[in-house]
């Protein structure tokens, strides 16, 4: 089901995001490559359970909801005749503001139900919490540096790329492709 539901978010992202669909894809797979380091870690001492797994797929959907923010930021600031590369750093400005308010209260949420919770209830707060932490990483280091460099290539400053259209009004009220 997790894989399943991997997949359908991976194709969403690539419909609606184009090329940035390709950057959440990437994302997801870092994403995916440390939460299974640290299960291996972890492995020592602890064993993951189907609530553990509830809580990483959980977790798959604050992570592309993470994107979800950023790029629709992003969108609207080239429909509003902006180019990608004067938009990246001030459109994840922006969204990361709602990121991190966004997994502060599923970190919360995560700390309060390991704290209080008991058995296998214990695994899903530990997952989503190692993995809202993750997203926080991912987001700073992974998507933020990722976007600004591709917004520095000529062909990625074409609003369609992006899904945000097949042209952008300009200032003067122009096409500005």
């Amino acid at each position: 089901a997790g894989v399943i539901g991997l997949i359908i978010v991976a194709l969403y992202m690539l419909l609606f995001y184009r090329a940035l669909g390709l950057v959440t894809v990437t994302g997801l797979g870092v994403f995916g490559l440390m939460m299974y380091g640290t299960i291996c870690v972890l492995g020592e001492f602890w064993s993951l359970t189907i609530a553990g797994i509830a809580g990483i797929i959980v977790a798959i959907g604050i992570t592309a909801d993470s994107y979800v923010v950023y790029f629709e930021r992003l969108k609207e600031d080239i429909r509003a005749g902006r180019t990608i590369r004067s938009s990246a750093d001030s459109a994840y400005k922006s969204a990361f503001r709602t990121i991190l308010a966004a997994d502060t209260v599923s970190f919360a949420a995560a700390a309060i139900l390991y704290l209080f919770a008991v058995g296998s209830v214990r695994g899903f707060a530990l997952t989503l919490g190692i993995a809202t932490v993750f997203d926080v990483f991912l987001s700073w280091f992974f998507t933020r540096p990722t976007v600004s460099l591709l917004s520095n290539l000529k062909v990625f400053n074409k609003p369609w790329i992006v899904g945000a259209g097949s042209t952008v009004e300009g200032p003067a009220g122009g096409d500005a492709r």
